[in-house]
């Protein structure tokens, strides 16, 4: 290198000399590599259930009306609900109810391509449907009941 008045003057290196200082990089590159091949004694694809982990289990309502609130993270949102908070969530939900049930009645008007989907995967759809319109059901009962006091 030598000096100049604008600077410093780089002498431009061969093409086989940059090619011989990328080969080196990429050599020191690849045995300065880190390697992970997962957690000692774990098993590729093994899942462990909540039991094996120590997590309790859940308690699911079977009985189907027995008074307890379901939805737990949603009951605890909603208690936060102010009146005008809660009756706009009500309303909310009765509009999606009556929307879904026009999914039901007229599939044509809301799945572009219906009338070439095969009969699985239409009742995929129907199925979707009424579980939508069962969580919002199940929903604005709690928001209700939070809002009675129950």
């Amino acid at each position: 290198m030598r000096s100049s008045k604008e600077g410093l003057y780089v002498k431009p290196i061969s093409f086989d000399t940059r090619i011989a200082i990328g080969r080196s990089a990429v050599q020191n590159f690849m045995k300065s590599e880190l390697y992970h091949h997962g957690i000692k004694g774990m098993k590729w694809g093994v899942r462990r259930t909540p039991e094996q982990l120590g997590h309790p289990p859940k308690k699911v309502d079977k009985s189907g009306g027995s008074g307890k609130i379901k939805n737990v993270p949603f009951s605890k949102q909603a208690v936060k609900y102010g009146p005008v908070q809660a009756a706009k969530s009500i309303r909310s939900f009765d509009k999606l109810i009556a929307l879904h049930q026009d999914y039901i009645k007229n599939p044509n008007k809301h799945v572009s391509d219906w009338s070439t989907l095969t009969d699985k995967r239409r009742r995929n759809y129907i199925d979707h449907w009424k579980e939508e319109i069962q969580n919002f059901k199940d929903q604005r009962a709690i928001v209700v009941k939070v809002q009675k006091g129950d």
